[in-house]
């Protein structure tokens, strides 16, 4: 009586998923790079030229020049790879890889757009408001500190570090 029929429900489900996945990295080329696991910046560097936008290449070669210790070059293809796909807030992704260059670099306000821009796409995410934690203390915004407290207490009360903080 309140809704339509269940086929017509399964069918605009099918639809909408499908629209949502097309326009997941509408730009991207998500295929997986054949290249070895620990494949150095200039082999990845190399690939990427004929795969200008495989965001696994950029991410591969972002964290291959960030474990080197090359913060600055690390920049830009993590910040290509969410140009490509800004939605994209796992563990180990270009959020928090371009975060970790800023911090080494000592650029703190960029740090933080980065590490928010990661806990606004993922909700459990600690380590990122932790942190965000620290910058907000030793900038004396206390009402981020607070407002990422809370955030760590809603996903695990039993974390120390948020009560301390608040």
């Amino acid at each position: 009586n309140h809704t339509e029929p269940i086929d017509k429900l399964d069918e605009h489900f099918e639809a909408w998923f499908k629209d949502l996945a097309k326009n997941l990295a509408p730009g991207a080329d998500l295929e997986q790079p054949k290249l070895a696991l620990d494949a150095d910046a200039a082999a990845m560097a190399a690939w990427n030229k004929d795969h200008a936008n495989n965001f696994w290449g950029l991410l591969g070669e972002g964290r291959a020049l960030l474990s080197a210790g090359k913060w600055e070059a690390a920049k830009a293809p993590l910040t290509r790879a969410i140009e490509l796909y800004p939605g994209y807030a796992q563990a180990g992704g270009p959020y928090l890889l371009l975060a970790a260059a800023h911090r080494e670099l000592k650029e703190t306000p960029q740090e933080r757009a980065m590490l928010e821009k990661q806990v606004a796409l993922d909700a459990d995410a600690i380590e990122p408001r932790l942190r965000l934690i620290e910058i907000a203390r030793a900038a004396g915004d206390w009402s981020a500190v607070r407002k990422y407290a809370e955030q760590i207490i809603a996903v695990n009360p039993l974390l120390p570090a948020a009560h301390r903080a608040l």
